[in-house]
């Protein structure tokens, strides 16, 4: 499995020696870093690419991968994409909900999908809520999900069924 971290652009920014703690951190825990994702959220606007783009190498050439949380809900997701090139992108919640039954939220998953591909990215669809939601993901070839359909959130990791 892997682990999956929030982390705000704001934070990569705020002068703490990123690599090296992550690091410390993982070897602390006996986690690999090539298990560990950080989440970047877009919850505020992002102006220094290249500060961020700076840890994010160093953290790569540690192991770690890094994903774009809660694509299209927050602020310069496609800038923030295209400038950082995120392993992962995970699809708000907002798209993901009746997909199925939605011919607009259907196309923008779609395009999104798409443009992962292009991108080398892989799409994570989040807050998958019914079977429905999970049949027209799979057929638009989202590489995961998550969400209450596959299980509620526990304290330790369940074994899947």
């Amino acid at each position: 499995g892997r682990v999956f971290v929030n982390v705000s652009p704001d934070a990569l920014l705020a002068g703490l020696d990123w690599p090296r703690e992550l690091e410390r951190l993982c070897a602390r825990h006996g986690v690999e870093p090539g298990r560990c994702v950080l989440e970047l959220t877009e919850q505020s606007l992002v102006e220094d690419y290249a500060g961020i783009r700076h840890t994010l190498d160093a953290l790569r050439r540690l192991g770690f991968d890094f994903a774009i949380d809660d694509f299209g809900s927050g602020y310069s997701g496609l800038r923030m994409w295209a400038e950082l090139r995120p392993d992962f992108v995970k699809i708000d919640r907002y798209f993901v909900t009746d997909v199925d039954r939605d011919p607009v939220r259907l196309e923008f998953v779609r395009s999104i999908v798409d443009m992962a591909r292009a991108a080398g990215s892989q799409v994570i669809a989040e807050g998958l809520e019914s079977d429905g939601e999970c049949r027209a993901l799979h057929e638009l070839g989202v590489d995961a999900v998550q969400g209450f359909v596959l299980g509620r959130p526990a304290r330790l990791p369940v074994e899947p069924a």
